[in-house]
């Protein structure tokens, strides 16, 4: 979906403008889709009746294309992937960048291309810890290296955490981030079975 989403933009985005071209005196639905929480596009809707209106949009869209199906689901039921804090060394680069060498040196580990950075972390003497959401299919991988993965000239640490109290925490205050107005709701792809 995320590599489709220009394309959801626009078809969503010419309901509204049809809808408040039909509709001069308003009101009109209001969102906000700049924001991603575990890899899913979250909509904010200023009102019920904003939220109504993107629910039959979604409907009316939801397979249009080729082998997705599109649905909308409440922020705090976006599911909730591992999580890894990764310590590095403490370089002054921003922890996008990090990352993406962290994949380049560690191409075997299954999925690691889907990984992405949460956040970074407070950064001390002797190291930079970034928080990142890792993939189910990496887990038995990193077992098998003991946890270790390639970076620059060492091999760094990483805890996984899965259904973690302190992770869990985590990720509330993600879903409160992304519930500053009213409703808010995340868009969801399914693979049509071929």
């Amino acid at each position: 979906m995320q590599e489709r989403w220009v394309e959801i933009d626009v078809r969503l985005s010419s309901m509204v403008l049809s809808y408040v071209l039909d509709n001069p005196a308003g009101p009109h639905p209001e969102f906000d889709s700049s924001e991603t929480l575990r890899g899913y596009r979250v909509i904010k809707c200023a009102d019920q009746a904003s939220l109504d209106f993107l629910t039959g949009s979604v409907a009316k869209i939801s397979n249009a294309f080729v082998g997705l199906h599109l649905r909308l689901i409440p922020a705090k039921d976006i599911p909730k992937r591992p999580r890894a804090r990764i310590w590095l060394p403490p370089l002054e680069e921003p922890g996008e960048k990090l990352l993406r060498c962290i994949k380049l040196q560690n191409k075997s580990i299954p999925s690691i291309d889907e990984w992405q950075l949460i956040k970074e972390e407070k950064p001390n003497k002797a190291s930079k810890p970034i928080l990142v959401a890792i993939c189910d299919e990496s887990i038995e991988a990193l077992k098998k290296t003991d946890y270790k993965i390639s970076f620059g000239i060492r091999k760094a640490r990483l805890k996984i955490f899965q259904g973690d109290k302190a992770a869990d925490e985590d990720d509330t205050e993600e879903v409160d981030d992304a519930s500053q107005l009213l409703k808010n709701v995340g868009i969801e792809e399914t693979r049509d079975a071929q």
